[in-house]
């Protein structure tokens, strides 16, 4: 099972030629691109030439994009505007060496459960033929805080099922999963080849209902979601993608980057490797 890393983790007092060099020294496989870190990179001087040079001198590869955010549930206007966004998005993954965007449902949505699932079906539908264009996939992240539009598992499954593309799928954030109840259940009845990638993580022990934000984040193995479990029923259904630490503690921001980034190559690497061969 490869391991990736997503610049959030670390993402106040690193840049992205830290994160790599660190991804490197500390034997993480991939990094999952961030459009924020990518932007303060350019903003900086850097250009895509130099970041696939530095690419091309490691061992880390880049996997996928973060993100194309808030894509559904929008006027015909706004949804315009997304798709010509999405296509920029779409070439400068193609042109990194990245084969995967994620996209991020819309919060603030009230709406009913049909509704919001022919919209997505639709929005996805497009976004899945500007990805085509680029050899690329999609993957749908449903995101369990409140007032998100897709906010669980079997509500994301659904509609990658019935969109119905080779090249959209979903990812599953073990936070996300964990704060709005989803089941493993629903898991175990999935393909596991539309599961396109592992968000890894843990959570504090709170009140289901409490959760208002990403900041209870933890590190893998330091909370109290039922990772095993999860990790069980992935393997049962066959995924072999990719798991990627994300994480958005305030706390673990102001750590040292290269603490942040150790910590969680081995804690990561401790909990994976119960389940799967770490050299997969």
């Amino acid at each position: 099972m490869k391991i990736g890393y997503n610049g959030a983790t670390a993402i106040k007092r690193s840049n992205l030629e830290l994160d790599l060099e660190l991804c490197e020294k500390y034997g993480f496989d991939f990094m999952e691109l961030r459009v924020s870190i990518l932007e303060d990179f350019f903003r900086n001087g850097g250009t895509v030439e130099k970041i696939t040079g530095l690419f091309a001198k490691s061992k880390v590869k880049p996997h996928a994009m973060n993100a194309c955010e808030f894509f559904n549930m929008k006027s015909g206007q706004e949804f315009e505007k997304i798709k010509e966004d999405f296509d920029k998005l779409c070439s400068l993954t193609s042109n990194l060496g990245s084969s995967l965007v994620l996209a991020a449902p819309t919060p603030g949505v009230n709406a009913p459960p049909e509704i919001i699932m022919d919209n997505t079906v639709d929005c996805l539908r497009h976004l899945s033929d500007i990805a085509a264009t680029y050899g690329l996939n999609v993957a749908l992240e449903f995101i369990g805080l409140p007032g998100f539009s897709v906010n669980k598992f079997d509500q994301a499954y659904s509609i990658v099922e019935k969109v119905d593309r080779e090249n959209v799928g979903c990812v599953i954030d073990l936070y996300h999963f964990h704060i709005n109840g989803s089941s493993v259940d629903d898991i175990r009845k999935a393909d596991g080849k539309k599961i396109f990638m592992v968000h890894i993580n843990d959570a504090e022990d709170r009140p289901a209902g409490t959760f208002d934000s990403d900041s209870y984040r933890l590190m893998p193995g330091d909370g109290v979601i039922a990772t095993g479990e999860i990790f069980k029923a992935l393997k049962s259904i066959g995924y072999k993608g990719i798991m990627s630490v994300e994480l958005f503690n305030p706390k673990i921001w102001e750590w040292d980057p290269e603490m942040a980034i150790m910590t969680a190559s081995l804690k990561s690497k401790q909990i994976i490797n119960k389940y799967w061969d770490a050299s997969m």
